[in-house]
């Protein structure tokens, strides 16, 4: 059997979770419906792997900056989050994936469970590594193989980005001591057979971001802001700007940034 050149590591289906979120857009009173604008044909075109594979700004907080609103649209497009109060937070919405589940379902499914809005995902243009659906619009190498690099798709509605967490394994447990005090107890939930392989009590996490925009048919901007949807946490929406500053975890701002880039980039905005 040959041996693997690529340095890579092996999951058991026990070692690695999947969750799946919306960077949920909010056009509704911008005067602008980007499900029905006019957007470029499906074609896909092969692009080089310099300049026109943007990658994520290592900063959610400068760049775009305060940009006017584009002509054509009434006001900026918003961006929705929701507030942990317990947590004193400005989250995505998010969540894990359930099994048999499509990943963009689990996104869709999702962020209605944490905004209470229902939403499609938004056909974009899109820098991916992902192979044509025709063949023939991927470069290929002498010997035939296809050449991996970036490549530019028009109403594409898969993940933009995918954020990889490394989570230990290790949980903790309040129990009631022999005195009556309250202790920590930790426990190690890494099945034999994973520790056989050398597990080492670590868990990783991949979360796939989606674009979505929230359906025209959700109630006005007002009856939104401030929903409650789960225990604790409101609904919100922000210009999609200062969404990026809003986000309470860095991460999630650099990939709202992302989005941002993502959407006006294919609208014009």
């Amino acid at each position: 059997m040959a041996t693997s050149t690529p340095v890579q590591r092996i999951y058991d289906s026990t070692q690695w979770v999947e969750s799946a979120g919306c960077i949920l857009f909010d056009f509704r009173n911008t005067g602008f419906n980007p499900l029905t604008a006019p957007v470029p044909s499906t074609t896909t075109t092969t692009t080089t792997t310099t300049a026109t594979s943007p990658s994520p700004s290592p900063s959610p907080i400068s760049g775009l900056g305060s940009l006017p609103t584009p002509p054509h649209l009434t006001e900026e497009p918003k961006i929705v989050l929701f507030y942990s109060n317990p947590r004193n937070q400005y989250l995505l919405p998010k969540g894990r994936r359930n099994i048999g589940e499509s990943r963009a379902d689990a996104a869709l499914r999702e962020t209605f469970e944490e905004t209470g809005l229902k939403c499609s995902l938004l056909p974009v243009t899109l820098h991916s590594r992902a192979t044509s659906v025709n063949p023939a619009d991927d470069r290929t190498t002498a010997g035939g193989y296809t050449v991996d690099e970036p490549r530019t798709f028009t109403r594409a509605t898969q993940p933009f980005m995918c954020m990889v967490r490394r989570l230990n394994s290790r949980r903790g447990r309040d129990h009631t001591a022999a005195d009556g005090s309250i202790a920590r107890q930790v426990e190690e939930f890494v099945p034999k057979h994973v520790a056989e392989l050398g597990g080492v009590g670590e868990v990783t996490k991949m979360i796939w971001w989606y674009v979505g925009v929230v359906d025209e048919d959700q109630g006005s901007e007002e009856e939104v802001e401030g929903r409650v949807v789960e225990p604790g946490c409101e609904v919100c929406s922000v210009g999609m700007r200062e969404a990026m500053d809003r986000c309470s975890d860095r991460d999630d701002g650099v990939v709202v940034r992302r989005a941002v880039e993502v959407v006006s980039e294919t609208f014009g905005l």
